[in-house]
């Protein structure tokens, strides 16, 4: 029996090949992508594609030795994707100190806004909950 349980430990142990590796992956997202085209939600395939790896990582259905390794390296390349998009908002700094204060004042405004709309029909609600049960109890 313990033999068994070795070779079992032996075999979780085992690296994925990496191109099987990436074989798994794409054929998650192919499966992200054909939900996406499916169902009438307006989500993107890549939120299919983690809610399905969780789901089977979950499940046991795939186990994490078979995605780590590509994975791994998937997150430590993911920081090139952000470079171009902090790059250009670099170069368009000019520009973007232009809008700052009116976006600003615009969030504050909005912000309070919404606090004193949401405080007052609070107060609303509480004031017509406190009649109905004097209604009630008369």
């Amino acid at each position: 029996m313990k033999k068994v349980q070795q070779l079992n430990d032996e075999t979780k142990k085992q690296e994925t090949p990496i191109m099987v590796q990436i074989m798994i992956l794409a054929g998650i997202c192919l499966i992200g992508e054909i939900l996406a085209a499916i169902i009438p939600i307006n989500c993107s395939s890549p939120v299919y594609d983690f809610v399905l790896v969780f789901l089977l990582l979950q499940f046991k259905i795939i186990h994490l030795q078979w995605i780590e390794k590509i994975s791994n390296i998937l997150a430590s390349c993911m920081l090139l994707a952000f470079v171009p998009g902090t790059i250009s908002i670099v170069n368009e700094t000019k520009q973007l100190l232009q809008i700052v204060f009116p976006a600003f004042l615009a969030a504050t405004i909005g912000s309070v806004f919404v606090l004193v709309v949401s405080g007052w029909t609070v107060q609303l609600l509480i004031v017509a909950i406190q009649k109905i049960k004097q209604k009630g109890e008369a």
